[in-house]
């Protein structure tokens, strides 16, 4: 898991048996993405922006479940 600097989003997560990315938002609400290839997680982590690089290559792409 993945401490990040972003106004929307706490804690990236990915595993790479499931290929599945798991966010956690500043909101508290944790979502997970499947079918995520390694990239697509590092390059979150990575980007300047995290929250815009979530919204243009994450969210929207990729189906989600919300984890309770």
């Amino acid at each position: 898991m993945h401490l990040v600097e972003s106004s929307a989003i706490d804690f990236i997560s990915y595993e790479p048996v499931t290929a599945e990315i798991t966010v956690t938002f500043n909101s508290g609400k944790r979502h997970v993405y499947f079918a995520a290839p390694r990239g697509v997680s590092d390059a979150l982590i990575a980007a300047p922006s995290i929250g815009a690089h979530f919204n243009a290559h994450i969210r929207d792409h990729y189906r989600f479940r919300r984890i309770e």
